[in-house]
């Protein structure tokens, strides 16, 4: 597994039976899995709805990452994700997608004051059977402390059609104006009003600042 942090791969060592009953015994309190930094705050796994929120996240992030897989009901063979923090849905976001098919199509597209930030091409139902698109994201300046807007980058791996023979990857960039608030809540929905499918996850990871 591979973080932005530039944290490589990693092996989990085998948990013995005393240290499993412990895990068990504690499992009333919260746990959080630290990796090079990199706290595991939640997973979300959004299945028969079209958005999903997580809430009540600590305003001392520096940096926010998630990392997905997901795939929605959609029609078409790319379904777009969209993000908004704070449950701001004013024209406050900004975005920049960069698109890369095949051997030598590209497509860019920018748009500005919109009502989220389109971050992600999530599998429709037109893509093969059983295939997720994966992808991650990081969300700088996260906390109240950093007075720039907070950025978002990405890039997102996905097979178009049903016969795999048309693949994409895709970059982004965009930021949320804010300036003065610590994100708090992170919602992610499917632009395509669809519902996401079973199989479909969100990991969210802070860095402390």
């Amino acid at each position: 597994m591979r973080f932005w942090n530039n944290v490589e791969e990693y092996t989990i060592p085998a948990v013995t039976d005393a240290e499993q009953a412990a895990l068990a015994f504690q499992a009333t309190e919260p746990i959080i899995i630290q990796v090079g930094g990199m706290e595991h705050i939640a997973r979300l796994e959004p299945v028969g709805v079209s958005s999903v929120v997580l809430d009540e996240i600590a305003a001392t992030y520096a940096a926010i990452e998630i990392v997905f897989c997901a795939r929605t009901k959609s029609a078409t063979n790319v379904d777009n994700l969209w993000l908004r923090f704070n449950d701001d849905d004013d024209t406050n976001y900004d975005y920049f997608d960069h698109r890369k098919r095949n051997a030598n199509d590209d497509i860019s597209y920018v748009d500005n004051d919109t009502e989220f930030v389109l971050l992600a091409g999530a599998a429709g139902d037109d893509c093969p059977s059983g295939h997720f698109a994966f992808g991650e994201w990081l969300i700088g300046n996260a906390n109240a402390g950093l007075p720039s807007p907070k950025s978002v980058t990405g890039r997102t791996y996905n097979i178009r059609t049903g016969t795999g023979t048309s693949r994409e990857q895709r970059y982004w960039s965009g930021r949320w104006q804010n300036t003065v608030d610590a994100i708090n809540q992170i919602e992610i929905g499917t632009a395509s009003g669809e519902e996401f499918m079973s199989g479909s996850y969100f990991d969210v990871f802070g860095l402390p600042s």
